[in-house]
């Protein structure tokens, strides 16, 4: 019995998107960090219906990967590192919530219109297979709106769940692209998280015991 697995990757795929875009305009870090998880959570879950379909084993193990690293590893480790140093839970974006959803709108707007212009045709994918032009669509925008927090959000912390949005449209387009990633891929994209969220989170300890605070403006005064 076969089961269509469209829904499922379709309904994931929007609960990726949502998650990043309506984290854009967040100012309180659980919130921040509980979106992105949401995110990569709906990440796995793809991955894994994605492994049904291909039969490819390393797959789940991706899935599972995901789900233990960035579902729950990484927020939680950053919440702890946040309140353990003392400093507030509040963000400061230099951009308001209205203009932050904006400009996210814009993001996604231009990553519908990129992925219109690449040429992956709609009937590309066949019986079972995930739907290219919609999960090409979700992987530029994570992308593009990883991009845009790391421009409008200041704090290390927010720094760091935008490359890791980043990540997240990249491991998306590597479904899309080669229909799954592979499993050396993956092991190499989970060192590099883990070695950047280290490095990130010792830099944020150091940051906040100079100057009693994660907001990476004040590295601007910094001279030889």
């Amino acid at each position: 019995m076969t089961v269509d697995l469209l829904p499922i990757q379709g309904a994931l795929a929007g609960g990726m998107l949502l998650a990043a875009f309506f984290s854009v305009g967040r100012k309180r870090l659980p919130t921040f960090l509980r979106h992105y998880a949401i995110s990569s959570a709906c990440l796995a879950g793809l991955i894994g219906a994605n492994a049904v379909t291909t039969g490819h084993a390393a797959e789940y193990v991706g899935a599972v990967l995901t789900v233990l690293v960035k579902v729950g590893l990484i927020p939680v480790g950053l919440l702890l590192t946040a309140r353990r140093s003392g400093e507030s839970l509040r963000l400061q974006p230099i951009t308001r919530p209205v203009l932050s959803y904006a400009l996210a709108c814009l993001a996604v707007g231009g990553a519908y219109l990129m992925s219109r212009r690449l040429p992956v045709a709609p009937e590309a994918a066949g019986v079972g297979q995930p739907p290219l032009w919609g999960l090409l669509f979700v992987a530029l925008a994570l992308i593009l709106l990883g991009f845009l927090i790391l421009i409008i959000r200041r704090d290390l912390y927010s720094q760091m769940v935008g490359f890791l949005t980043i990540e997240n449209g990249i491991a998306a387009f590597a479904v899309v692209a080669i229909g799954g990633v592979p499993f050396l891929m993956e092991m190499g994209i989970f060192a590099v998280i883990a070695g950047g969220v280290l490095l990130m989170a010792i830099l944020s300890r150091e940051v906040h015991r100079l100057y009693q605070t994660h907001d990476t403006g004040v590295l601007r005064d910094l001279t030889d």
